[in-house]
């Protein structure tokens, strides 16, 4: 009864350290919490706020509006034609002349071919069946007698064309069919 009461009495200190950090925990998140909203605030009021170069231009002396002026007039304007000539020039890619109706639709079309290629039903190994593994497991350790190594059950389950990638878990699904098998020790197995 005094080893009962020590493991319940330890239980319960295990629970109660359990709660204290769940506890301790909730409230570092609950400051990490405030610490994110409070950069989050400081991230606004810095966006909000007007912009130092935008005070700049709003706040031009008449010379330097003047000078502003001049410098913009003397940027060249490209003429669209010539932009998109240049782009075409420069990526070297030819612009389909077909409407952008027919090349969605276009699009469409192959993804569809794409979505069937896709639900093609895959390719599946045969199973061999367990109950036929079980008679034949069964008739090999009739006709033996005696306790069999599973490395012997395996060579004749090969020489009977039947792969096996797991021995051990094989048998267990052979004893689960065929009763009469059993486990005589490690390794070996018997029909009673």
């Amino acid at each position: 009864m005094e080893t009962l009461f020590t493991e319940r009495k330890a239980l319960k200190e295990y629970m109660d350290w359990i709660k204290e950090e769940r506890r301790r925990l909730t409230d570092e998140y609950w400051k990490a919490l405030n610490e994110l909203k409070n950069l989050d605030e400081k991230l606004e009021k810095s966006l909000d706020g007007p912009s130092d170069t935008i005070d700049r231009l709003l706040n031009l002396t008449e010379s330097q509006k003047e000078s502003v002026d001049n410098l913009s007039k003397l940027i060249p304007s490209i003429p669209v034609e010539v932009a998109i000539d240049h782009w075409k020039e420069m990526n070297d890619t030819h612009v389909s002349d077909e409407p952008v109706n027919e090349f969605f639709t276009n699009r469409q079309v192959e993804e569809e071919k794409e979505k069937d290629e896709k639900t093609q039903p895959v390719k599946r190994k045969k199973r061999t069946d367990v109950r036929t593994l079980a008679f034949e497991v069964a008739n090999y350790l009739k006709e033996q007698g005696v306790p069999v190594k599973m490395g012997k059950i395996c060579e004749f389950m090969e020489t009977k064309a039947h792969k096996i990638h797991n021995p051990t878990s094989m048998m267990v699904q052979v004893m689960n069919y065929e009763p009469r098998i059993e486990r005589a020790k490690k390794g070996f197995y018997q029909y009673k």
